[in-house]
């Protein structure tokens, strides 16, 4: 009988046996290329992908931006985007732009001093409304040249009737 089971598996084991090891094994074999695999991939991601930090203020009519949002973006390349406080946005490099050519979008949204109905919540709400001209975001005029060697340094004084 013995002679037997070692015809159908190894050193005494039965065949089911032998079958649930090597599944084992092979699902080691998977889970090790797996982690070397994500390991490979979060190791060269720590490296330098070109993206450039960006900085620079924002006037309006010679006076600084209270509040609003910078947004530039390209045809190649992640885009990117700020907010700007009392006249100033920063993008670090992790969330920058590669070396290029790019369009800026300004936004900054005024109260208008009228209640209107928010459709989700039924209730009144203050009014909002962009006040700076299309040319300076939905139709921008505004084009900047990101550098590798930066300093990526923009001021944009916006002229505002």
């Amino acid at each position: 009988m013995n002679a037997h089971r070692l015809s159908f598996g190894i050193a005494g084991l039965s065949t089911h046996e032998t079958s649930r090891s090597r599944q084992l094994s092979q699902w080691r074999a998977v889970g090790a290329a797996i982690f070397l695999s994500v390991a490979v991939v979060m190791i060269s991601g720590c490296g330098d992908d070109g993206r450039q930090a960006i900085e620079g203020t924002v006037s309006v009519n010679g006076e600084p931006l209270d509040k609003g949002y910078v947004r530039i973006f390209g045809d190649v390349g992640p885009s990117a985007g700020a907010p700007v406080e009392d006249g100033r946005f920063q993008i670090a490099q992790p969330g920058g732009v590669v070396a290029g050519s790019f369009r800026v979008e300004i936004t900054s949204l005024q109260p208008t001093g009228r209640k209107v109905l928010d459709p989700e919540s039924g209730k009144e709400v203050d009014e909002y409304v962009q006040f700076l001209p299309p040319r300076y975001n939905s139709a921008t005029e505004l084009i900047i040249e990101v550098t590798k060697d930066g300093p990526n340094q923009f001021d944009f004084d916006l002229e505002v009737p």
